[in-house]
């Protein structure tokens, strides 16, 4: 596996340990790619959830896969990850907010988006699948209670992290080509659903629905909407 997952200043390397090949064939040219997303809950390579989820993933056959909450070591395959800077928050240097994994190399990565976004949340880069050339913006918008802890200079209000994140956005889709691109993530808000201020729905229409397409609008799981968002 390829990684590029480094930070400015430290470029974490994964444990020498064998990789897998593909369960499943290669993708023929395609009008669609098969994208999995998903929110793993900081799983490693040792916990007892890690043969499932792999099983899982694998069912999709995919050619691109966006975890958060993760750890850079989890999928077992061959291929090429690119994830987020570290973010932070206390916890083993392995963990990351967001990763891409793609069975074909990596390029024009970016782990920054927007100098003011809170760190450690981003992903750009640029990946060839069976539908051609494809840039995937991985984000992980902060929770309402990301940096509001003590341990955290200065302390943030509840849900300023996740406002200021969505500013971000909005000022990095308006200046980024749409063409080609794919953001998904854990957005940590619901379109049009779920409560929270007012203000932080529009914030996030203004910098995703008023843009791109939301492709899974129509996918949900217990009676959840999901967003993953191409143009």
């Amino acid at each position: 596996m390829s990684l590029g997952c480094a930070s400015t200043a430290i470029r974490w390397c994964l444990p020498d340990v064998q990789r897998q090949k593909f369960n499943w064939p290669r993708a023929a040219a395609a009008s669609a790619v098969k994208i999995v997303n998903w929110n793993v809950q900081w799983a490693t390579p040792k916990s007892p959830r890690q043969p499932e989820i792999v099983r899982r993933l694998e069912t999709h056959e995919p050619e691109v896969v966006c975890l958060t909450e993760t750890d850079v070591a989890l999928l077992p395959w061959e291929g090429h990850v690119v994830c987020s800077a570290h973010s932070g928050y206390q916890g083993p240097e392995s963990r990351r907010k967001v990763l891409l994994w793609s069975r074909e190399p990596w390029r024009n990565v970016d782990q920054t988006g927007d100098p003011d976004m809170p760190p450690g949340r981003f992903i750009r880069a640029t990946t060839r699948t069976s539908a051609g050339d494809l840039t995937i913006m991985g984000v992980c918008i902060p929770w309402s209670g990301s940096r509001t802890g003590p341990a955290f200079t200065p302390r943030r209000q509840k849900w300023e992290d996740h406002y200021t994140y969505l500013e971000c956005l909005d000022r990095l889709l308006g200046k980024a080509s749409l063409q080609r691109l794919v953001v998904v993530g854990d957005f940590n808000q619901r379109i049009r659903h779920g409560p929270r201020p007012s203000r932080l729905a529009s914030a996030l229409h203004d910098a995703v629905s008023s843009r791109l397409t939301i492709a899974t609008s129509a996918l949900g799981w217990a009676g959840r909407r999901t967003i993953t968002i191409s143009r």
